[in-house]
């Protein structure tokens, strides 16, 4: 059931009233006002669960809207026409009715202007960090007790990476703040970087069979 703690109204969408419980709002995911009644919905925190819990686990607006197949990237919207998450996966079952999943917009909107803004580096003033890599999937870290990301297989002599620490067995799991699965990825990263742009890269470093994570700042070297 949901409520709305500060108010009684009833509108129909949702059955809203007052109540003493603890509660996480969501707009866009935090808060989605009612279309009908303008109430701010919020969701119950049940009685088991920690303000923490859940904040831990809110991450997508779950949806009953129809989800058709190549639907995914599409906007989910409210009554009122406004976009408020990017529809991102499906639920299909015979025990249960079409489920889905959106990334809320809080979510996806730094994501959206950081594609529309940013720009690729002519390659003739491309960056170029200096390591062959292995992609480290989440089936290979489970079987191998390794942190996801890339591998790094080999350290070009006098690169940029070389000189400012990076070593052979390292694992890099962040490129500039963001999270790094594979070397596609990061390749795909590093077109928007110029050559003495200084970075920071995070690594998992192997010390005595356990992982252990360095912030190593480098500055990255010339492509050709």
């Amino acid at each position: 059931m949901y409520y709305v703690p500060d108010g009684t109204k009833e509108c129909g969408y949702y059955e809203c009233k007052k109540c003493g419980n603890r509660f996480l709002s969501m707009q866009t995911m935090k808060r989605i006002p009612c279309p009908d009644c303008e109430a701010e919905i919020d969701y119950e925190i049940g009685p088991d669960e920690s303000l923490e819990d859940v904040l831990d686990t809110a991450e997508l607006i779950q949806t009953d809207a129809a989800i058709n197949p190549g639907n995914s990237g599409g906007a989910l919207l409210n009554t009122a026409g406004e976009v408020i998450g990017i529809n991102s996966v499906k639920y299909s079952d015979t025990s249960v009715e079409g489920i889905g999943y959106a990334i809320p917009m809080d979510t996806a909107k730094p994501i959206i202007e950081e594609l529309i803004t940013k720009e690729k580096v002519d390659e003739s003033n491309s960056a170029y960090l200096g390591i062959a890599g292995v992609d480290v999937t989440s089936d290979v870290a489970k079987t191998y007790n390794m942190p996801t990301g890339v591998y790094v297989a080999q350290v070009m002599e006098g690169a940029d990476a070389e000189q400012a620490g990076i070593q052979k067995g390292d694992i890099i799991t962040k490129f500039d703040g963001k999270d790094v699965t594979s070397m596609e990825e990061l390749s795909y990263n590093m077109q928007y970087y110029a050559a003495g742009t200084t970075v920071d890269v995070v690594i998992e470093r192997s010390s005595n069979g356990q992982y252990e994570e360095q912030t190593i700042s480098v500055t990255l070297g010339k492509k050709n």
